[in-house]
């Protein structure tokens, strides 16, 4: 009777991670993808993520780039998004948007295509689910910093998005 290879979940795995890290690093578009094994039936499980373009996006690029990525306002979408924006708009590599000037810098198009996103899912907009209008705080799911909530929140709202 032939061994069973037990090694195949961890295999496909570190392929599959190795292959996104290339892709990041290359600067082109990644896809995270995870592949593993069922491990009650022995099948193969695919689990696709969702294409997430690169930090590499310039900023005049980054709301067509937003808007590609599916399902706006969920958990995978905010992962996606925030790895666009630290990209474009964390000029000190912080880690986060921490300062007046990386908040100014983030364009209304942005903006925009994120609250509309945002309401492809939700009843109300970026400004509200987010926090940024004095709501329960998660901005931070798409990179700001709290310290930065009153400066975003201005900003969303001169580019004509509603707290509704």
């Amino acid at each position: 009777m032939a061994k069973k290879n037990n090694n195949t979940p961890l295999i496909v795995g570190a392929v599959a991670g190795g292959c996104f890290l290339l892709c990041l690093c290359g600067g082109g578009i990644g896809t995270f993808i995870y592949l593993g094994m069922d491990a009650d039936s022995g099948s193969d499980t695919y689990s696709y993520g969702i294409d997430v373009p690169t930090a590499a996006v310039p900023a005049s690029g980054l709301a067509a780039a937003i808007q590609l990525i599916p399902d706006g306002g969920s958990s995978a979408w905010d992962e996606a998004v925030k790895v666009l924006m630290l990209g474009a708009y964390d000029s000190n590599s912080s880690g986060e948007i921490d300062s007046a000037s990386e908040v100014a810098g983030v364009p209304c198009d942005v903006w925009k295509v994120t609250d509309s996103a945002v309401r492809s899912k939700w009843t109300y907009g970026v400004r509200t689910i987010y926090g940024f209008d004095e709501g329960a705080w998660i901005g931070d799911a798409l990179g700001y910093a709290e310290s930065q909530r009153a400066a975003a929140d201005a900003k969303a709202a001169s580019c004509g998005l509603n707290d509704e």
